[in-house]
């Protein structure tokens, strides 16, 4: 599968999800990267989310950075 295709076949899967299955799976993505070993960096890039997309809520991430103070 190239990019286009995988491109196309998220944003139909994401579509499909409704508002409270987003904020599930958001919730399920940041406790999944609070397991890793990056949280004592200085400097993060984090995608902002487009929510009409059905974008993971990466303010979740950004927020508990906030409370660390890293950024």
């Amino acid at each position: 599968m190239n990019k286009k295709e995988l491109r196309k076949k998220y944003f139909l899967y994401r579509n499909s999800l409704s508002k409270e299955e987003v904020k599930k799976k958001s919730y399920e993505i940041f406790f999944q990267s609070k397991k890793l070993s990056i949280w004592d960096k200085k400097y993060y890039h984090i995608f902002l989310p487009i929510q009409k997309y059905n974008e993971i809520n990466t303010f979740i991430i950004i927020n508990c950075l906030i409370k660390k103070k890293s950024i």
